[in-house]
């Protein structure tokens, strides 16, 4: 017998939690946006990640692309267990 609130709850649950995830994003990209209006040629940003995080927030994929979106790139990078930090500079054109 297919039970509808136990497959009601999981598709809540996965909405809730991309949703989540894409609020964080959006809050990552506008962060860097902000530098880029405040015209800062280099700034560095942490990401604290947990193995329990619904959101992954050390997506190296997604940071580059945000970067190279604003004009930036990635110049240093620092990985810890609990923490990353990049360090993001304005590129040369």
């Amino acid at each position: 017998m297919i039970n509808f609130d136990t497959a009601k709850s999981r598709v809540e649950n996965e909405y809730k939690n991309k949703m989540k995830t894409l609020k964080y994003w959006k809050k990552i990209y506008n962060q860097m946006k902000k530098y880029k209006e405040k015209d800062l040629k280099e700034f560095t940003m942490e990401f604290k990640h947990d193995i329990y995080d619904v959101v992954i927030p050390d997506n190296e994929s997604k940071i580059e692309t945000y970067a190279k979106d604003l004009g930036y790139e990635i110049v240093d990078e620092k990985l810890g267990s609990n923490l990353s930090v990049y360090t993001f500079r304005l590129k040369q054109e």
